[in-house]
């Protein structure tokens, strides 16, 4: 399935929103990805705007991680 330019850029800013909070925290990929059990590759493909198949539970569990609400994720969204 082909993604609209739409959603692709909508995602890109859903992921600079998370890369934000995480430099904000000062947190690493490493440290990002061991505290969610998400692989850092995934987390990098969330930040960049290219990743697949990212459920509720995930983006649960990332703004956990950042003390944030899930709400806060989608900003300028």
């Amino acid at each position: 399935m082909r993604l609209t330019k739409k959603v692709q850029d909508q995602l890109k800013r859903f992921g600079a929103n998370i890369a934000a909070f995480r430099q904000e925290r000062g947190f690493t990929i490493k440290e990002f990805s061991k505290v969610t059990g998400i692989k850092e590759e995934y987390l990098k493909k969330i930040e960049i705007g290219k990743a697949t198949g990212l459920t509720m539970s995930k983006i649960k569990r990332i703004a956990d991680f950042l003390r944030i609400s899930v709400i806060d994720l989608f900003d300028n969204i």
